[in-house]
């Protein structure tokens, strides 16, 4: 089997990123989407959470996303969602340390 890095790219989220990373998101089961998931809302918590949060590709195509912020006090990471085909692999714990880091830099960390 190739190395993980081989086969994934794992890269900041964009709002470019918000087409596949909500299709993910509406064929996850048990997954409920509301306002909060709308692209203007996406845009406003990318701004405002820089750096943060990441999705996985695997030949151009999203198969993981994980969104992380914080309230200047506390630090959030919705839930990590990922492709059932990808699940079983190795990739969260992948995508789980690319965004821990991020948010560990944050100046707000201290206060976590």
């Amino acid at each position: 089997m190739n190395d993980i890095k081989e086969q994934y790219s794992i890269t900041e989220m964009t709002i470019d990123d918000y087409e596949g990373a909500y299709r993910l998101w509406k064929n996850t089961k048990g997954m409920g989407l509301s306002a909060a998931d709308s692209r203007e809302s996406i845009a406003s918590y990318l701004q405002r959470n820089e750096g943060l949060s990441f999705v996985c590709k695997q030949d151009g195509q999203i198969v993981g996303t994980v969104l992380c912020g914080h309230d200047g006090r506390r630090g959030f990471m919705y839930p990590l969602r990922l492709t059932k085909n990808t699940a079983v692999k190795p990739l969260p714990g992948h995508l789980w340390t690319g965004a821990c880091p991020s948010c560990g830099s944050r100046e707000s960390a201290s206060a976590i």
